[in-house]
């Protein structure tokens, strides 16, 4: 007897079509090509450094990446295996707060972060889609400066440690 296709009932089709929109930070996403990240880090005017990590496939990447309205251009780093991108991060130490700008933005494109928190001197908003995740953490960096990060891979990203708490001269 002949194998006879059915195609796939009404709810999977439906769930299928629903699949959220990936995951993008400042035109950056998981699985975009390695030479189009490269390509746009410099059309914008940063630089790309990368060397071979442990493994040949998969080149560990940094630089810098002008950014509007800071005084300083963000740290990049990138990681890909072959030719896909699968850790994006992006790092600016400023006076300014910049990380509650950058998850405003982020709410008004994913909705609410499955994860809002405040820690001490650290705060935390974070989004997933599907095995994508998006975490945007701000904390007191050295002296006036604040350290805002934006870090895009696959869930579950590790957790960062938690700060030291501030010390006091006697």
């Amino acid at each position: 007897m002949p194998f006879i296709y059915a195609p796939p009932p009404a709810i999977i089709a439906a769930t299928l079509q629903r699949q959220p929109p990936p995951l993008k930070f400042l035109g950056f996403q998981l699985g975009m090509p390695f030479l189009t990240a490269q390509a746009f880090i410099k059309a914008s005017g940063g630089s790309l450094t990368c060397k071979q990590s442990s493994s040949p496939s998969r080149p560990d990447c940094t630089g810098t990446l002008p950014y509007p309205g800071l005084n300083v251009p963000l740290q990049v780093r990138i990681a890909s295996v072959g030719d896909s991108v699968t850790l994006i991060v992006l790092t600016a130490r400023t006076p300014e707060r910049g990380a509650p700008s950058w998850a405003s933005a982020l709410r008004e494109d994913y909705g609410a972060p499955q994860d809002d928190m405040q820690r001490g001197i650290q705060q935390r908003w974070q989004w997933s889609r599907g095995s994508q995740m998006l975490r945007i953490v701000e904390r007191k960096g050295g002296k006036d400066e604040l350290e805002a990060s934006m870090t895009l891979g696959s869930a579950p990203l590790p957790e960062l440690p938690v700060p030291p708490k501030p010390t006091r001269p006697d």
